[in-house]
């Protein structure tokens, strides 16, 4: 019961967050946020796959309108993966402060720990990025 209560928060605080009612901060106040967007297709990342999606629209608009500074790192680009098989490059922290945006290097990692778990993404109602994340240790 203690697992499902907690995947439901975890669900709740991805809507909030991505509905912009919550915003990522890193801990100098880094803020990725560029005249009302968060990120910007072709300055902030790129679809690499389709996977026979036709209509890349609602992923664009979600992506639009989401912070993913979680999945991104310091000098490297980064793929993400959603269940439709629907590939995203998150382009490096470095590459976006070229670009002019305001952005706090110290607040990327050069690299995820190893045993990170990418999350499952989602496209979810009203196209906000739902991540599923699976939990690898017992809580009794």
């Amino acid at each position: 019961m203690l697992k499902l209560l907690s995947h439901l928060f975890l669900m709740i605080l991805l809507l909030a967050f991505n509905s912009g009612m919550l915003r990522a901060q890193g801990e100098n106040g880094n803020i990725l946020n560029h005249n009302g967007k968060n990120e910007i297709k072709g300055q902030t990342y790129i679809i690499t796959d389709n996977s026979n999606v036709t209509d890349l629209q609602s992923y664009i608009d979600a992506l639009d309108s989401s912070v993913m500074n979680n999945h991104r790192l310091k000098n490297k680009r980064n793929t993400i993966i959603f269940k439709t098989g629907v590939k995203v490059e998150l382009f490096s922290a470095l590459e976006i402060s070229k670009l002019g945006f305001p952005i706090i290097l110290s607040d990327f990692p050069e690299s995820f720990e190893a045993t990170r778990q990418e999350p499952v993404f989602v496209l979810g109602r009203d196209n906000f990025i739902i991540e599923y994340h699976i939990a690898s240790a017992k809580h009794h």
